[in-house]
């Protein structure tokens, strides 16, 4: 598999968990790093609804990006989808920060 040329930016948001946290989760849970806010672009926020929201959490996706990066990432965000309703409520115990998402083992 070559990976020469290969890249890719996803933009996260969640109705109950804002960026800052999103990304939050994702680092601490799952090793994976993104970054939140507006990046730069508050008039693409503000046409894609996500201003008044605080942006979006951003991950990208590159030629060291591995399979098990990836696996990670999606395993973290299943946990969030599964854990997070739309009353921003966390099922669960919680952490010493007070999360309780549970990633899928990862």
């Amino acid at each position: 598999m070559t990976r020469t040329g290969v890249s890719a930016c996803l933009r996260l948001t969640h109705e109950a968990v804002p960026p800052e946290e999103l990304a939050r989760l994702l680092e601490d849970r799952a090793g994976v790093l993104g970054r939140a806010g507006l990046h730069c672009a508050p008039g693409a926020h503000e046409a894609m609804g996500t201003a008044s929201t605080g942006g979006a959490c951003r991950l990208s996706v590159g030629p060291m990006t591995t399979h098990d990066d990836v696996r990670a990432a999606c395993a973290c965000l299943e946990a969030i989808a599964l854990n997070c309703g739309a009353s921003g409520r966390r099922a669960g115990r919680q952490d010493e920060r007070g999360s309780s998402i549970q990633p899928a083992s990862v």
